[in-house]
């Protein structure tokens, strides 16, 4: 019963049942109590101060508790002083049973529903001390006996109010399960829209790979193309000169290229480009880089592997090249190789130096006849 809503208002929710409650079970105390005197001789200053307690002071409290910076606070604190004034409104009708019973039943279960078994103690306290302040006046008449139209009234009232309040908190564990459900299915929406969204970041950081991959091929050989060997070929020179290893650079052209455009077409000519990239590829190592130079012209990349070697993986390409039958719309096509070869640190110690005479070598094998392999001369 501690919901923060408010009304339109501005009046929360336990203010207002609060409010509620205390109107409707004071008014019925005063029925009890006029029930309990009918017949009887009663002081008018007796039915002034009643009439004060169980009808007027319901809305002076609510007017009070309106303006307290708190009002929630406030209210759970008028539980208390429910009790008293009910504990000496009890004493000074001369404490009749059931009439002080239902009051004291009342304020407690109210103050148990709010505040748990802390607020049936400090209720039990403040109805004990309401009828000691009019015990101590010296005033009090032990008068007991309850008449039994107020007696039965007592007991259907105290019965309703036990079951109104059952009735409330049922609509509020109604209003707070589907409060709960609501928020659940708003998880599960939300983590279902999660799991969208991270499949579509997914779906974008693969395409976006997909594109930076595209964006480092040769779309007719699918091998790397001239930028990513930009972007690669210094970092690799600096790693290897860092960790002291070897860095071999294969410059890899096609012999007579040109002829085989002008004899067959360029389609078939592109054909055999395809066909060399995937020779390249299919002798290069994991952490080798074949790249589409320019052209006719490949470059191999090969880190960690020294000259002698470098020459012999050389070697193992021109032959598996001669070897193989370029078959294309053509018909059969021969090719051959030119390749030139230099490695760091004996042929340079830079990129430029390094290209620089391995497309020198390059070009004194295809001065020389061509389907050959030269190396660099050391600088």
């Amino acid at each position: 019963m501690t919901s923060p809503v408010t009304s339109s208002a501005g009046v929360p929710w336990l203010v207002r049942k609060h409010h509620q409650f205390r109107s409707l079970s004071f008014a019925a105390v005063l029925v009890a109590v006029a029930l309990h005197l009918w017949g009887k001789p009663v002081h008018w200053g007796l039915w002034v101060y009643l009439l004060a307690q169980l009808l007027v002071y319901p809305q002076v409290l609510l007017a009070w508790v309106r303006r307290a910076p708190d009002p929630i606070a406030r209210e759970l604190q008028h539980l208390v002083v429910d009790a008293y004034s009910l504990g000496l409104c009890a004493a000074v009708l001369g404490l009749p049973t059931w009439i002080t019973f239902s009051m004291a039943m009342a304020s407690m279960f109210n103050s148990a529903f709010n505040k748990g078994w802390r607020g049936t103690l400090s209720a039990s306290c403040a109805f004990a001390l309401g009828m000691l302040t009019w015990w101590v006046t010296g005033k009090l008449q032990w008068q007991p006996d309850t008449d039994w139209p107020a007696t039965l009234f007592c007991m259907l009232g105290l019965m309703v109010y036990v079951l109104s309040i059952g009735d409330v908190a049922h609509i509020r564990i109604g209003q707070l399960r589907r409060a709960r459900q609501a928020r659940e299915a708003g998880a599960r929406a939300l983590e279902q829209a999660n799991d969208v969204l991270r499949r579509q970041l997914d779906e974008i950081n693969r395409l976006q790979e997909q594109l930076r991959e595209q964006a480092h091929r040769d779309p007719l050989t699918g091998q790397y193309n001239r930028r990513y060997l930009d972007a690669t070929l210094q970092r690799e020179l600096l790693r290897c000169a860092r960790e002291g290893h070897p860095l071999s650079l294969l410059m890899v052209d096609i012999d007579h290229f040109k002829a085989i455009n002008d004899t067959h077409g360029h389609p078939v000519g592109d054909e055999v480009l395809r066909q060399m990239g995937l020779i390249l590829a299919t002798h290069a190592r994991s952490h080798d880089v074949v790249c589409r130079y320019g052209g006719e012209e490949f470059l191999l990349m090969l880190p960690q592997l020294p000259l002698p070697q470098a020459l012999l993986r050389a070697e193992q390409l021109r032959r598996a090249v001669s070897g193989h039958t370029f078959l294309t719309d053509a018909g059969e096509v021969a090719v051959t190789l030119s390749v030139g070869v230099a490695c760091y640190p004996d042929h340079g110690h830079t990129v430029d130096e390094l290209l620089r005479n391995t497309d020198h070598a390059l070009y004194q094998a295809k001065r020389e006849g061509r389907n050959r392999i030269i190396q660099s001369t050391p600088t």
